[in-house]
């Protein structure tokens, strides 16, 4: 970092070497006279403190600009080559203006404005080039006016006025060092302040005390005079603040001249200065000379830092007396600044080390302690117990070192202890119990030493000590307990040994015959007489005793116990203390499990326990205040509880008590009758009630972070101005952080959040102040966060935020849109669908209906057919008879030609109509089988051989193929002939001259495929005859050259009645029988046939038949030995495998 100084006497060295020396000599003073009512906030070198509208403290440091929110320091440094950071991090003064912007002055990097909303910088810097831009870099003091402008003291080269054109550029009016004598080499601004009348007071190195009328322009000087007692006191002025009656107080001295005249009262109207200087022989002046900063309170009271002499402060009450104030010290050290929050806390750094906060709320707390050296003070030995005199003396009385008295108003303590050489000294120095008779003598128990009687008069002790023979004297010296009663006399508890009261008329001791099962072994921790006169005894473990008392004598024993099963009864036999309410017939009882509340009306018990914001359960000593307040000192601090609205309030070192340590002793409290409460603590800690104030500030809550996924997100905005954050469906893990604004113990802060809309009821989460939202569905939330400050006054409207969270596309508006227009198109589509399904419907109704009208048509066709064929039947047979005889007697080739021809057509018509016949059969279920086991091979071939002549008539080649001699199969002789002879006549029909029709007879395999590329068929299996019992269905492949078929009138033909309706075809047309008859006969026989077929290359019928026998029936067998034979018989008459008819041999 590099200092500008201006100062040709100071090298960088030797101010450096003054900040080196000043560390030891502050840490001397800061080690002696540190004090625990101050909080330390972590802090690098701090030079100036604000707390800006929003409540944050900002913190000015030699490393940068710091933001405070109660808890974190979050900092703002120089960051090279970024232009939106700051500056330079030694920042020497902060503002705010009216926008909630900070104006921030640094050494050696100018001005900066913070923009807080988007946490950038802006930069105004001293250009040498431009006249009329800043006027030096290192600045020192910032002051902003109500109109926006500033005034800005620098290091170097005086103060400036900065302002703007209507264009909003920067204007700059200088006041500088060439307008100064000769003789002054440096103008160093060192603090400015505006007062109430708008004149501008500027404090500076060597000129003095300066106003300014900013109206006229007018500068006056206020110079050192020697020669003038009522000049100021020195010319260096460090401070300048105003009082009520417009007095202006000056604090002189400079850190590196380390030189200064101490502090200055100026009268505006008389001109003159009042010099309050350092004495050392007087503990209540100044401490220092060199005063470095002052600060008028809200309270009207003065605050003074000084170099060495650390802080003082002037009450109200003293600063507007004639004479000279009385100075208090606060602490010591060397104190460089001091700033007031709007909650009255004084912020200060002392010289060089962390920023120190001084809540006056924290300091309401008063400690007696002994003070090690000093005779005037308590002795080292803790308290068992404290009694108020009438004479104003507190009496403690300690645990191994004797008696104290300390008189509240002289602050003298006296000490007396057992000295053995002196018989009318104290008898013991174990001190249990004290107390004070009627007539004004100090009773003393003792732990193994009797009871002591103190005369104030002669301050001599007489000694009461136990005789075993003496029934009416004192009957244990272990006392435990002495409390006098309304009539004089005196209750004597012991330890473990009973009950005594002393009579004061016949200065006798009464002993009470108490039930040996009751109480008589047990420890009294506690012992307290109600207004009724009844005797309360809190015990060790056998709870709470009442003894109502008449005459001196025990008419009733109460006892309360504590019962698991009776919820309106004590919660604890451990009773540590027991006091009466002032005004209500109650009980107030300190117990293990809190505190207990008897109704001595009702006997019924309320209980007052952590879980009501104690911060413990184990109670010691209660008091109550003069507002009915119940005070208790707990083995964790002190705490205070409201009957009215049962509001726990607890207090701790955080809070101003010198440490939270109560235990022991046993009545170790009392109330003074101004109301002020004592309470034994290794010392007494007292104080008044009504100076420990609830506080009143309400915090402002604000967000202080924003995190996705545990990381901290850089937001355009600042998380505490945003109002609203849109993230992704994938950015729904998040968290926010956020604060209470009230400095005075951030720790007992209390939160809650909710987040509207996923869940509307608050969650308490007691200090802890994040909250975490994981997998929130995509919409819009409203996340709110409320607290309290640390007396639990909660500031119920918060903060909020409204988060939105995109859904994915999927589930975004336009998805919707096309989901609904995708859901209107699917119903439009499944409409349209709808009507053409029941249009599809209607239309195979009309053709079902259509189709049982053609098959009725097709029945009666049937029917017709066969009567007609069974009418034609018998004539046509008549017809043939004659002609073949013609034939054979007939020796004229014309007229046996004509037989010929009527023959033929004759036969055909035979032929037509037992293929009608036949359909007619299949239909009524009329036509069997007749199975028997035949040669497919020689059975085919010999089907075949009736079509030679047709072969060679048409010059056709016809050729027969086969791979094995013998394929035996169970068949139909009859129906395969129909079969073959139909597929050739069919291929004779439709294959011209010089075509080509082959048939092949193979066996084929289930796991190979047929040959000339035919597809496998599937079929059931069966018996595989012999000679071939690896097959599974034997093939009959019939293919011609002919004209072909239309591909998509192949799957028809073998409709029956079905014809190709071609003008090419017309003239081979045949009656649609054939091939409908064909296929019909293959399935009888539980096969397949198929037609494939290529117009212009021809076609082929593929027949398939299972082998074996197993899918007949058993009635479809008949096998004729006679057919065999005349098969077997004709099958030798043509040997080979191949029988061919050549179309050239017809030439021939």
């Amino acid at each position: 970092i590099t200092l500008e100084m201006g100062f040709p006497m100071f090298g960088n060295r030797n101010f450096f070497n003054f900040i080196f020396l000043s560390f030891f000599f502050y840490t001397a003073l800061f080690s002696q006279s540190f004090t625990p009512k101050y909080d330390r906030i972590p802090s690098v070198i701090p030079q100036c403190a604000l707390q800006d509208s929003y409540g944050f403290i900002w913190i000015g440091e030699q490393e940068g600009l710091v933001r405070y929110d109660g808890y974190n320091l979050k900092r703002y440094k120089q960051i090279p080559f970024d232009t939106t950071s700051l500056s330079n991090n030694f920042v020497t003064d902060v503002k705010e203006d009216k926008k909630g912007n900070l104006w921030i002055a640094t050494r050696g990097g100018g001005l900066n404005y913070f923009d807080q909303r988007t946490g950038k910088f802006t930069h105004y810097r001293h250009d040498p080039e431009a006249p009329q831009s800043l006027g030096s870099n290192s600045i020192n003091k910032i002051l902003v006016n109500e109109d926006g402008s500033l005034w800005i003291g620098t290091w170097d080269n005086g103060f400036t006025y900065m302002s703007w054109d209507s264009a909003g550029n920067p204007k700059y009016k200088q006041y500088t060092n060439n307008t100064l004598p000769p003789h002054i080499p440096w103008y160093t601004i060192l603090d400015m302040y505006k007062d109430k009348k708008g004149n501008l007071w500027i404090g500076s190195t060597g000129m003095g005390l300066q106003r300014l009328n900013i109206a006229s322009g007018e500068l006056k000087t206020y110079r050192h005079d020697p020669k003038n007692p009522a000049s100021i006191s020195y010319d260096f002025v460090s401070s300048i603040c105003e009082d009520d009656s417009s007095n202006l107080w000056i604090g002189t001295g400079f850190l590196i001249t380390k030189s200064g005249a101490g502090l200055n009262k100026f009268d505006p109207k008389t001109e003159k200065f009042t010099h309050y200087r350092q004495n050392p022989k007087d503990q209540r002046t100044l401490r220092s000379d060199i005063v470095t900063s002052l600060l008028i309170d809200r309270d009207k009271g003065l605050w003074i830092g000084t170099i060495g002499g650390g802080l003082q402060y002037i009450p109200v009450n003293e600063l507007y007396k004639s004479q000279k104030p009385k100075f208090r010290r606060v602490s010591g050290g060397s104190a460089t600044f001091i700033y007031e929050d709007r909650l009255g806390n004084i912020w200060n750094s002392l010289y060089g080390f962390d920023l120190l906060k001084y809540d006056y709320q924290q300091n309401q707390f008063h400690y007696l302690k002994h003070q090690r050296g000093n005779s005037n003070s308590l002795k080292k030995s803790p308290g068992y117990s404290l009694f108020l005199d009438k004479m104003q003396n507190l009496w403690i009385g300690h645990a191994q070192e004797g008696i104290t008295k300390y008189n509240l108003q002289s602050k003298q303590y006296t000490h007396y202890a057992h000295e053995p050489e002196h018989p009318n000294s104290l008898s013991g120095n174990i001190i249990k119990a004290i107390c004070a008779d009627n007539e004004g003598r100090i009773w003393i128990g003792t732990a193994n030493n009797g009871i002591d009687i103190f005369n104030p008069e002669d301050e001599s002790f007489k000694h009461i000590k136990a005789n075993p023979q003496d029934s009416t004297g004192l009957a244990s010296n272990r006392i435990q307990h002495l409390l006098k009663r309304a009539d004089g006399d005196i209750w004597v508890a012991f330890d473990k040994e009973g009950l005594q009261l002393y009579n004061a008329e016949n200065k006798r001791f009464i002993n009470y015959d108490i039930d040996p099962n009751s109480i008589e072994d047990e420890l009294f921790y506690s012992i307290c007489e109600d207004r009724s006169g009844r005797l309360w005894l809190g015990t060790s473990n056998a709870g709470l005793y009442g003894l109502s008392i008449k005459n001196r004598k025990i008419e009733r024993i109460e006892n309360f116990t504590y019962n698991p099963n009776d919820t309106l009864g004590l919660n604890n036999n451990v009773i540590g203390d027991i006091i009466e309410d002032n005004k209500n017939d109650v009980l107030w009882i300190a117990t293990n499990c809190g505190l207990n509340r008897l109704d001595l009306q009702t006997g019924r018990v309320t209980h007052i326990t952590e879980r009501d914001g104690l911060p413990t359960n184990f109670l010691l000593t209660l008091l109550q205040d003069n507002a009915g307040k119940i005070w208790m000192t707990t083995s964790d601090g002190l705490s205070r509880y409201n009957p009215q609205n049962g509001k726990i309030i607890n207090y701790g070192k955080a809070d101003g008590l010198p440490h939270t340590h109560f235990g022991g002793g046993t009545k170790r409290n009392v109330k003074a009758p101004d109301g002020t409460l004592y309470f034994g603590a290794g010392g007494v800690i007292y104080f008044d009630p009504q100076e420990i104030k609830d506080n009143p500030n309400v915090p402002p809550i604000r967000l202080t972070d924003f995190k996705i996924f545990q990381e901290s997100v850089n937001l355009d905005t600042a998380i505490q101005f945003k109002k609203n954050i849109i993230l992704s469906h994938a950015q729904n893990a998040f968290s926010f952080e956020f604060t209470a604004l009230n400095f005075t113990n951030p720790a007992k802060h209390q939160y809650a959040y909710k987040m509207e809309g996923f869940h509307d009821e608050w969650i308490y989460t007691g200090s802890q102040r994040t909250a975490s939202f994981t997998n929130l569905d995509p919409g819009e939330y409203i996340f709110r966060a409320k607290g309290s400050n640390n007396h639990g006054l909660w500031n119920e409207q918060g903060t909020s935020i409204k988060i939105t969270i995109l859904p994915p596309w999927w589930r975004t508006n336009f998805a919707y849109a096309g989901y609904i227009l995708f859901i209107a198109f699917a119903l439009y589509a499944l409409r349209r669908y709808d009507l053409k399904r029941q249009k599809l419907k209607h239309d195979l109704e009309t053709e079902h209906e259509h189709s049982l009208k053609l098959q009725e048509i097709d029945r009666m066709k049937s029917r017709l057919f066969a009567n007609i064929s069974h009418e034609f039947r018998t004539p046509l047979t008549l017809i043939l008879g004659p002609i073949e005889k013609l034939l054979a007697n007939i020796q004229n080739s014309d007229r046996k030609n004509e037989l010929n021809i009527m023959q033929r057509n004759a036969r055909r018509l035979n032929r037509l109509i037992n293929q009608l016949l036949d359909l007619s059969r299949l239909e009524s279920g009329g036509m069997t089988l007749q199975i028997s086991r035949e040669n497919i091979v020689k059975l085919v071939r010999q089907y075949m051989q009736s079509f030679e002549s047709l072969a060679r008539q048409k010059g056709i080649y016809l050729q027969f193929q086969t791979d094995v001699d013998e394929i035996f199969a169970y068949v139909d002789r009859d129906k395969i002939e129909k079969i073959i002879n139909n597929l050739l006549s069919n291929a004779f029909k439709f294959t011209g001259t010089g075509g080509k029709i082959l048939v092949d007879v193979a066996i084929i395999p289930t796991t190979n495929p047929s040959r000339e590329g035919n597809s496998i068929i599937s079929l059931l299996g069966g018996d595989k005859g012999a000679g071939n019992d690896s097959a599974e269905f034997i093939q009959i492949t019939i293919s011609d050259t002919g004209i072909g078929i239309p591909a998509d009138r192949t799957k028809k033909i073998f409709d029956r009645f079905y014809q190709i309706d071609d003008s090419q075809k017309r003239e081979h047309e045949g009656t649609g029988i054939g091939l409908a008859l064909t296929k019909e006969l293959v399935e009888l026989h539980h096969g397949k046939i198929k037609a494939e077929s290529e117009v212009g290359k021809g076609t082929r019928f593929i027949i398939s038949i299972p082998l074996g026998k197993e899918h007949f029936k058993e009635d479809d067998f008949v096998v004729s030995q006679i057919d065999h034979k005349i098969l077997s018989e004709e099958a030798e008459t043509y040997p080979g495998d191949i029988y061919a008819v050549a179309a050239a041999d017809n030439k021939q």
